[in-house]
């Protein structure tokens, strides 16, 4: 009786105050912040009579009582300026189930996103042209609360450095393509089975296919929650699973897949003498989608990515630069020997061992003068007998400064270098 003769009290006076200065009351009223308006709306219903329904502000901050009242339950929409549209009515259940929600311990209210006006009302105009515009700011909001992890997808500028261009582009993924909004699932859910279906839909979506869907775990747990960033499991969450091609504009199709094993066999792998190399060090462009290459053919990517070998391998270099191969390559002759011609790319073991090898490797050109050199005394020891104290093409033509042997030059040098490898393997 007490409380239902309260509730009168409160209505009477609020008529009172409205009747005597009604434009002051609306100002107040307009002015009061959404905290007080729901404060006063939960006096009032708390105040009404027992059998009236009653809201359950244990769950939810007061300020998410209006937020709640109008989005759990409508057919609004928001319409863009590109005429797309977006539902505003919020599956309550599922959010308070999310890794935001009531549920999870550590609930997040609506303005805790949605601010500092957003929950304002009349709202004020979504931003963007249209629905892409509109992901890509808001999951700037995101940042707020969680730091940016870098992903093997291009990104808007404030996501760990990826180009910009790419937001303009339409191609930027950002935090709500893969996590949703008011339904987002925590870090752990990730790892189950059925999360890889996420990544499947948006990949063939934008037209990016996948080898095999059902090793998406590797491309998560390496590409995505990898704590070293860019590392080579960054890279081989990618190019680790086999059969994954690029396909040259000319038509020519190489095989984009590493095998992990034997890249760290290699010279440059862990089991070498000096620090092992990174997929980052050779490679810069690491970003998803990579950029696009300005050559037409395999082979001109060959000899363009031969040029990093440079970086680390200066001397040997300057020799091949001042060598016959180089001179061919100059002239227009694509066919002549770069360093991953003799050398190899990922997989390049040490290149005189076994010493057999030096000449196996001038064969893959020089296949006629092989097949003279594997029947003369040199060669029948060497390749016949494993004489390894014997010359190998490298001893008369040099390793890096190959030269040209029909030139004077070359014949004059050679009794010099003749003596010069018989004193080194007879004495």
């Amino acid at each position: 009786m007490l409380r239902g003769g309260a509730l009168i009290l409160v209505t009477v006076l609020v008529a009172v105050l409205f009747l005597v200065h009604p434009g002051a009351a609306r100002a107040e009223r307009s002015a009061a912040p959404p905290d007080d308006m729901n404060s006063l709306l939960l006096t009032m219903s708390l105040g009404a009579p027992s059998g009236a329904a009653q809201p359950q502000p244990d769950s939810h901050p007061t300020t998410d009582f209006a937020c709640r009242s109008c989005h759990g339950d409508t057919d609004a929409e928001v319409v863009f300026p590109s005429g797309e549209s977006l539902p505003v009515e919020v599956d309550l259940p599922g959010f308070d189930a999310s890794v935001h929600g009531a549920d999870s311990g550590v609930f997040i209210g609506c303005t805790g996103c949605h601010a500092p006006d957003r929950y304002q009302f009349p709202h004020p105009s979504p931003e963007g042209f249209d629905l892409r515009e509109y992901a890509i700011a808001q999951s700037e909001t995101c940042v707020r609360c969680h730091a940016p992890h870098l992903t093997a997808h291009p990104g808007p500028d404030w996501s760990g450095g990826y180009d910009p261009a790419a937001s303009e582009s339409g191609v930027a993924v950002v935090c709500t393509d893969c996590h949703g909004d008011h339904l987002a699932q925590n870090a752990e859910a990730w790892h189950l089975p059925a999360a890889t279906s996420v990544c499947a839909d948006c990949h063939v979506t934008v037209g990016v296919t996948l080898t095999d869907p059902g090793a998406l775990s590797q491309h998560i747990d390496y590409g995505l929650f990898d704590q070293k960033q860019v590392n080579n499991d960054f890279c081989m969450g990618c190019h680790g699973p086999p059969g994954q091609t690029m396909t040259f504009p000319n038509g020519d199709v190489v095989s984009i897949s590493i095998d992990g094993d034997e890249f760290h066999t290699s010279v440059h792998g862990l089991g070498n003498d000096w620090q092992a190399l990174n997929c980052t060090d050779c490679h810069e462009d690491y970003n998803y989608p990579h950029s696009p290459l300005h050559v037409e053919t395999a082979r001109d990517y060959t000899i363009q990515q031969s040029e990093l070998c440079a970086r680390c391998h200066e001397p040997q270099h300057e020799g091949q630069m001042a060598s016959s191969h180089a001179a061919a390559l100059a002239e227009g002759n694509k066919d002549a020997a770069t360093c991953v011609d003799c050398h190899g790319s990922h997989y390049i073991p040490p290149p005189n061992e076994p010493r057999s090898r030096i000449s196996q490797t001038c064969r893959q050109c020089h296949s006629a003068i092989f097949d003279e050199y594997a029947e003369s005394v040199h060669g029948a020891a060497l390749l016949a007998e494993d004489n390894p104290d014997v010359p190998t093409c490298i001893e008369c033509h040099g390793v890096h400064d190959v030269g040209d042997p029909t030139t004077a030059l070359f014949r004059n040098r050679s009794p010099v270098r003749h003596l010069d490898r018989c004193i080194r393997y007879v004495c």
